[in-house]
């Protein structure tokens, strides 16, 4: 299970982004590698949906943990109609699983015109600098 992180390299999380897209890098490798030997590789990459994941969480500020929070406890969809989602994928033989339909448009945004999206998170990370700059003084 990779993220959407691994696609689209939301700003201020590096660290996720670049585990995540090895995740993906991991699994194109072996889609390839064992094309021969009859083995399934799928790669799923939901975006954020109701999780535990805030029990881990190590961001850099505390405004980031409640952002994800609120990112997290506002998903369409919950974790078992991922599930389900990707039951159905691996059933039709999918290999990029994109459970959200939103990550299912912002990568096809992506392929068609990246430089748009790099100008969206680019706004965003200036966004992001400025509230922090504003919390500080």
């Amino acid at each position: 299970i990779a993220s959407m992180a691994a696609l689209m390299q939301g700003p201020a999380m590096s660290n996720y982004n670049v585990a995540k897209a090895g995740v993906v890098a991991l699994s194109e490798s072996l889609l390839i590698e064992l094309a021969h030997q009859e083995v399934g590789v799928h790669v799923v990459c939901p975006s954020f949906f109701q999780t535990n994941l805030l029990d881990s969480f190590r961001g850099p500020t505390p405004a980031m943990k409640a952002q994800v929070g609120k990112l997290l406890e506002s998903s369409p969809i919950s974790a078992a109609d991922i599930a389900d989602y990707i039951y159905r994928q691996v059933a039709a033989g999918e290999f990029m699983i994109l459970p959200h339909e939103q990550g299912r448009m912002a990568w096809a945004i992506k392929q068609k015109n990246p430089q748009l999206l790099y100008n969206e998170m680019t706004a965003m990370a200036d966004k992001m600098r400025a509230k922090a700059r504003q919390s500080a003084s």
